[in-house]
């Protein structure tokens, strides 16, 4: 290769970088797919707190959940709502930061709690049927003064 050929290579390379306005890094997300996907907010009260909460409600949002993310705001969380009670898993495939996953039932009682490990791909069931999954920052609850048996109130779709 020529010398002014590699040179120009190089440059190419370089402009086309992220940093310098080429194609952004994709993140790897668990539902194999780079689209956008848009979540809508909610605000739910939990134990002594406000939380602000993104809602994946349809299969899309559900399946990209939080991977991906490289770090969750401190009172910010993702409840997966689900068409029905059911027994879900969840597993962190693609999710880069740690969690805890609050069980909720269809009345929206904390049933049960996990701490979710990153890049896990070990399903993470729930033991009961429920209607909703809440992750958050780990330690979150506890610091909220939620435990089990309480309940969130004005959840979507009850």
């Amino acid at each position: 290769m020529t010398a002014p050929r590699a040179l120009l290579l190089l440059i190419a390379a370089w402009a086309l970088s992220p940093a310098h306005g080429g194609d952004e890094k994709r993140a790897e997300y668990a539902d194999g797919t780079d689209a956008v996907i848009e979540f809508p907010l909610v605000t739910l009260r939990v134990g002594g707190a406000t939380l602000r909460a993104e809602v994946a409600s349809s299969g899309a949002q559900r399946a990209r959940g939080l991977s991906g993310r490289e770090f969750l705001a401190a009172d910010a969380g993702m409840l997966f709502v689900f068409d029905a009670p059911l027994r879900p898993c969840f597993w962190m495939r693609n999710t880069l930061i740690p969690l805890e996953l609050a069980y909720l039932d269809a009345a929206g009682g904390i049933v049960q709690t996990l701490s979710l490990t990153p890049h896990d791909e070990t399903p993470r069931c729930a033991n009961q049927t429920v209607r909703y999954g809440l992750e958050l920052n780990p330690g979150w609850l506890e610091k909220s003064g939620a435990k089990i048996g309480d309940v969130i109130p004005d959840l979507p779709g009850e």
